[in-house]
């Protein structure tokens, strides 16, 4: 062999042993932290104990509301740091050790509510050796469950939107006015609760769960309405039996009673009579009629007929046609 031969043969060798010694680490899972990468990912967040309205997360002053976190990539030892501010205050401040969840990490955090306004929360896992830094933001409001007139605001708006969701006449103006107390009126007398116009948290727990809607008697009569004498209401059900709309009424007292039973209106009088009476539709011989009027207290308290506000007696009036039928019960 010639002596170039065997020289450039050794400089192979040579070469490529570092090479080889390499495999075995290699194949044990080994990386050389010039090539190892940091994990990245995201953290979702999301509230419990709160309500949605309109696209956003309400809470009610009082209640705990628990921040639940998801960590996309789970890397043993996170620790992600939350903050809690109202405004520019921060008001708590927590950090939770990620806890695994399959490929996933996982955090809670509880956030005792004291005072109404928005709760801005950040997330934020800082950069280590094996993790990227990644953060996440989520805010809610904090409203007091409890309403009168002439308050307005975010928690009208809130109590507005679930009564109308119940089938409740009502206005969705941000303001508690007339309409709003109607509307609450007629949705404590349906739950059986004290007939006073003020919305207590009672009334927001049991509209914000979807809670309390009036529920159709006579489903096979079609569109129709009922009069339910017991507890002072009177509903607008459209066919199939699901409720148009809700109210508030005052039907004959003791003394002078609404008839009780099936009827049809076959007559109605536009406008106001002599006797006070507004938009009458007569469904009984004998002058009995649904019709606006400006009393209508908490009970029975008519000569017969059903008493309806005046704000809502032209859209009464309106929907009720000839011959439509009326269920007078108790």
């Amino acid at each position: 062999m010639k002596r170039s031969t065997i020289f450039s043969a050794l400089l192979t060798v040579a070469v490529l042993t570092p090479c080889l010694s390499a495999i075995p680490a290699l194949a044990q899972g080994q990386v050389s932290p010039a090539t190892s990468a940091r994990a990245g990912g995201n953290i979702k967040l999301t509230t419990t104990h709160t309500y949605d309205y309109l696209g956003r997360r309400v809470a009610f002053a009082g209640d705990i509301v628990r921040i639940e976190g998801r960590v996309s990539q789970y890397v043993p030892g996170q620790r992600v740091s939350i903050r809690f501010t109202r405004g520019l205050v921060t008001v708590h401040t927590a950090v939770r050790t990620v806890q695994r969840l399959g490929s996933r990490g996982a955090f809670t955090v509880d956030f005792p509510t004291n005072e109404s306004g928005r709760i801005r929360v950040l997330a934020v896992h800082l950069a280590s050796a094996r993790q990227l830094f990644i953060s996440s933001r989520a805010r809610f409001d904090v409203i007091d469950p409890l309403a009168a007139a002439p308050e307005g605001g975010l928690k009208v708006r809130f109590l507005q939107h679930r009564l109308a969701a119940l089938g409740y006449a009502i206005s969705l103006n941000g303001a508690y006015g007339g309409a709003t107390e109607r509307a609450v009126m007629a949705f404590r007398k349906v739950n059986g609760m004290e007939r006073v116009y003020t919305a207590d948290e009672a009334v927001f727990r049991r509209v914000a769960n979807m809670k309390g809607a009036f529920r159709t008697k006579f489903v096979s009569h079609g569109r129709h309405v009922e009069v339910d004498l017991s507890r002072q209401v009177m509903a607008l059900i459209n066919s199939g039996g699901k409720v148009h709309l809700t109210y508030h009424i005052s039907s004959g007292s003791p003394y002078t009673p609404t008839p009780r039973g099936s009827y049809a209106v076959f007559q109605q009088a536009y406008g106001v009579n002599s006797l006070g009476m507004v938009d009458s539709s007569y469904f009984a011989h004998g002058g009995y009629a649904v019709h606006g009027f400006y009393d209508i207290p908490a009970y029975a308290a008519s000569h017969g007929c059903v008493r309806v506000p005046v704000p809502n007696a032209a859209a009464i009036y309106h929907w009720i046609r000839y011959g439509t039928p009326v269920d007078v019960y108790r």
